[in-house]
């Protein structure tokens, strides 16, 4: 009986794993994720020692949300409408 259950909980935890590999995307979210990071950097002072190094790094999460999304029109063409932000 012991090994049934523990075979069981065995699938169990298996399949919840798996099934959590395959995570959806969702191009407007990642968009609007890349929005926020703008708004907040641009929001800095000009004179701000950080605004650059915070922009690029905007920059750089435009580029890796891009690629989760390449590849799947649909969620390319979600991402895409989210631009330019806050319109």
């Amino acid at each position: 009986m012991k090994k049934i259950i523990g075979t069981g909980l065995t699938f169990v935890a298996f399949t919840l794993m798996i099934s959590s590999c395959g995570e959806s995307i969702d191009g407007a979210a990642l968009a609007q994720e890349v929005c926020d990071c703008t708004t907040a950097a641009n929001g800095l002072p000009a004179d701000d020692p950080n605004r650059s190094a915070e922009q690029d790094k905007c920059g750089e999460l435009q580029r890796v949300n891009w690629d989760k999304v390449s590849g799947d029109t649909e969620q390319e063409s979600a991402f895409n409408d989210q631009f330019p932000c806050g319109f």
